[in-house]
């Protein structure tokens, strides 16, 4: 895949990043690109963005933060710079108006809230799998199987996947 990180120059992914990305391309075969340049977003198949403030509320005062970001808004008109079906993504909680405006939050292209609920069972797995056994003590397969098995049937249930 090609990967893009678009955002405002000072915002950008730092060096020890990229090596990373490069390190993964090679193995891959992906390719990615670091830019401030809108025209980045032409033919996206997705579009993700988080929250502009969150982390850094003590870091920069939110007006700032908002006065920095305020072009790279996904809305309407950036979805369209991507290719037909093209999906937004968003780990939540989400701005609404900031980083994203309800038409496209509230879109049938936003995969937002079905990522949220991927999430959700993820975290129950988890919970599933650190509330059942020790640290110190190796689960069995059959232990193991049981407690997929029990988290399958959890999840059938309540009709997630």
């Amino acid at each position: 895949m090609h990967f893009v990180h678009y955002g405002p120059e000072k915002n950008q992914l730092l060096e020890e990043h990229k090596k990373i990305m490069e390190e993964n391309c090679k193995v891959s075969g992906g390719t990615w690109e670091v830019t401030d340049n809108r025209e980045s977003v032409k033919g996206a198949d997705f579009i993700y963005t988080d929250v502009w403030y969150g982390l850094y509320e003590n870091e920069t005062p939110k007006e700032e933060r908002v006065a920095t970001f305020k072009d790279y808004q996904v809305n309407k008109d950036l979805m369209s710079l991507g290719n037909i079906g093209c999906k937004f993504m968003h780990c939540l909680p989400a701005t609404r108006g900031e980083d994203v405006t309800d038409e496209v939050l509230d879109s049938e292209s936003s995969i937002a809230f079905l990522e949220a609920g991927n999430r959700l069972t993820a975290m129950r797995g988890l919970l599933v799998y650190f509330t059942q056994y020790q640290r110190e003590q190796a689960a069995s397969e059959l232990q193991i199987a049981a407690a997929k098995e029990q988290l399958e049937k959890f999840m059938d249930e309540r009709h997630i996947r």
